[in-house]
């Protein structure tokens, strides 16, 4: 008898295990589905407050192209603060910090909305009050960023990493293209002036980016948290700094991106003031070739998700980075005859090697960082390497600036001040 209870108990004890284990794959399951939804909602409201249409509120309230190149730097020098935070993050619950920060940081939106419409009596400060707003912004996501970063590289099992962030990346991006698109749209449908003389469309399309910033912090309210994916509390946070740097393999990571960002965002910001000064096309246009970009981006991202399961995150790396070194000497050739060709050809080019470019450097990032560390990990690259990326927009409008009085005809080919940035 005692057998068969013996026996009994053995194979309830697994029954137990499995339903705790189907219980545990729901609860992930789950988990990541509202972490999909959370980005989703997010991306709505970032595509309806970056790119063309912020860069035509600065142009708007008169910023030159070096406050263009300080707009354009502060996400980009904004995660330096992530490595003094660090060490707080290690003490305290990564989902609390990553809600509040968010919420707080998303509301300085309030003020950029409202500032379209006292533009008048405030001119001459209108442009630098827009950067603190936007600097506000960007801290607040830096600071959740990390927290984020950590929580899920707790969360998502490392075996199925390229397909989750590949997936949730296309979502992502599909929502964002939809919303982009029908910012172009209202911009045309209801003839939303973009110009000094009437900035109150920019109110109504910041404050809606705003309500849908609020709402994806309810799906990530909803992403589990368990006490055993916060990060340890360091002994020595300047010990663990040394060992961070003593690390051979993420100081490559570090030095990589580096020297990359600095060369990438040293023309990047001006592409759409290019197309906007220089082709003269129309915001409908641009945000036509930014939905080609994303189109090209989601397949991308599909594709490089489970290439870099397959054979890793290094190979697609090597094979996009060089392609993608290539892409700003196009826009050199880019002119009002050229641009319904090389255009589209450049932003559909773009779109498929910046996902596997952007993919895999998150995925390499988060596979270097030691467990226990992360967030230690997370904020020394982000202090490195935002420090030099954020350099190149600065730089590039500094440059842009000084080479104002340039300009010569090459072989019936026009160049300008903005072409030898993009050269460079």
């Amino acid at each position: 008898m005692w057998g068969h209870i013996s026996r009994w108990e053995r194979h309830e004890g697994r029954s137990m295990k499995v339903m705790r284990r189907k219980k545990v794959a729901s609860k992930l399951r789950k988990g990541l589905g509202d972490a999909t939804l959370d980005g989703s909602f997010y991306s709505v409201m970032t595509s309806l407050t970056n790119g063309v249409f912020l860069t035509g509120f600065a142009l708007a309230l008169g910023a030159s192209h070096l406050e263009i190149g300080i707009i354009a730097s502060l996400p980009l020098l904004s995660p330096m603060v992530q490595l003094p935070v660090s060490p707080f993050l290690a003490r305290k619950n990564l989902k609390n910090i990553c809600f509040w920060i968010s919420f707080l940081g998303r509301s300085a939106w309030i003020g950029i909305a409202l500032l379209a419409l006292i533009r008048a009596s405030i001119s001459s400060w209108a442009v630098w009050i827009l950067i603190l707003g936007l600097g506000v912004y960007h801290v607040g996501a830096s600071i959740a960023g990390i927290s984020w970063m950590s929580w899920m590289a707790g969360l998502v099992p490392e075996k199925i990493r390229g397909r989750y962030f590949g997936n949730r990346n296309v979502a992502i991006g599909a929502v964002g293209m939809m919303a982009t698109l029908t910012g172009g749209l209202l911009v045309r449908r209801y003839d939303i002036h973009f110009n000094p003389q009437d900035l109150t469309g920019f109110t109504s399309l910041f404050l809606l980016a705003l309500m849908f910033g609020y709402a994806s912090l309810l799906f990530l309210k909803r992403v589990p948290f368990d006490a055993c994916l916060e990060e340890r509390a360091i002994q020595s946070w300047s010990g663990s700094f040394r060992m961070v740097l003593m690390d051979k393999r993420f100081l490559m990571l570090i030095l990589f991106s580096s020297c990359w960002g600095f060369g990438v965002n040293l023309a990047s910001p001006f592409f759409t003031v290019f197309m906007l000064q220089y082709l003269h096309l129309g915001y409908d246009t641009v945000a036509l070739y930014t939905l080609l970009n994303l189109t090209a981006n989601l397949l991308g991202m599909w594709f490089w998700g489970r290439t870099s399961d397959r054979y890793g995150n290094k190979p697609v790396m090597q094979s996009m980075g060089p392609l993608a070194a290539l892409l700003p000497l196009l826009w050199v050739f880019t002119t009002p005859t050229t641009v319904p060709y090389l255009g589209p050809l450049t932003h559909l080019v773009g779109g498929f090697c910046w996902a596997g470019i952007n993919l895999t450097s998150v995925n390499l990032l988060l596979k270097l960082a030691k467990e226990g560390k992360r967030a230690v990990y997370f904020g020394t690259h982000a202090f490195f390497s935002s420090f030099f990326i954020a350099l190149g927009p600065m730089v590039g409008g500094v440059l842009s600036d000084s080479f104002a009085h340039l300009g010569f005809r090459l072989e019936g080919l026009n160049l300008y001040h903005l072409h030898f940035v993009f050269i460079i």
